[in-house]
């Protein structure tokens, strides 16, 4: 009799988590940042590298009580950008395009407006695995004989190890609007972890790199 009562408890808290979730898909824009700081000696030199490009995927919120709910989600991003210098007639092309795979899992609450509007709040972190991080650069207009680079291609002095991670922990935040089944959001991710690899013992010589972005999103829940 205990037993039934135990699996009877665990179907109703099933049925109950699926009834009160809920499936958005969601798309946009993202301004991708890489920070590089180098420091030498006493010398430190910042530079960022800005792509731009859009995120597509999903998340699966999980109502907890009120307007609280957790939501994990899986999303493909991709960014770009070029650039070209020319000096004495001689014209360098710069392209570097970044595509991940990214895994939030984020706290959201959500505080009725009236029956068919909300806004929205949500923070939390997200997972990110990097696919490919390229660049590519050629002279004038010999793109076909560019030169191709994945950042990520394996250190020749180090068989185990990147270049550059291909793993990021993040903490993403952000805010939105939702009315009926659509919604607009604002959010930020903020990349926590220095993605260079390196073995390096001079404490003289030193370069982290990091990566935040900045996006804007459309969704639909169903």
């Amino acid at each position: 009799m205990k037993i039934k009562s135990i699996f009877a408890l665990a179907a109703a808290i099933a049925v109950a988590a699926t009834a009160s979730a809920q499936l958005s898909i969601n798309a946009g824009y993202q301004n991708q940042s890489h920070t590089q700081n180098l420091k030498i000696m006493s010398t430190e030199t910042k530079s960022d590298t800005t792509m731009s490009g859009f995120f597509i995927g999903g998340t699966y919120n999980l109502q907890i009580a009120g307007g609280l709910g957790v939501a994990p989600g899986l999303y493909f991003s991709y960014a770009g950008s070029s650039d070209e210098n020319t000096v004495l007639g001689t014209t360098t092309h710069q392209t570097m395009t970044d595509m991940n795979l990214k895994v939030p899992v984020l706290l959201n609450y959500g505080l009725d407006l009236n029956g068919d509007m909300k806004v929205f709040c949500f923070a939390g972190p997200v997972v990110n695995f990097g696919l490919t991080l390229e660049h590519k650069s050629w002279l004038n207009d010999d793109k076909d004989n560019a030169i191709k680079t994945n950042v990520y291609d394996t250190d020749p002095d180090d068989d185990d190890e990147d270049n550059l991670s291909r793993f990021d922990l993040g903490v993403s935040f952000g805010a939105g609007f939702q009315f009926q089944s659509y919604r607009i959001y604002v959010g930020y991710n903020l990349g926590l972890l220095d993605r260079f690899n390196s073995d390096s013992e001079n404490d003289n010589l030193n370069l982290t790199w990091k990566s935040n972005n900045l996006f804007v999103g459309v969704g639909m829940s169903f």
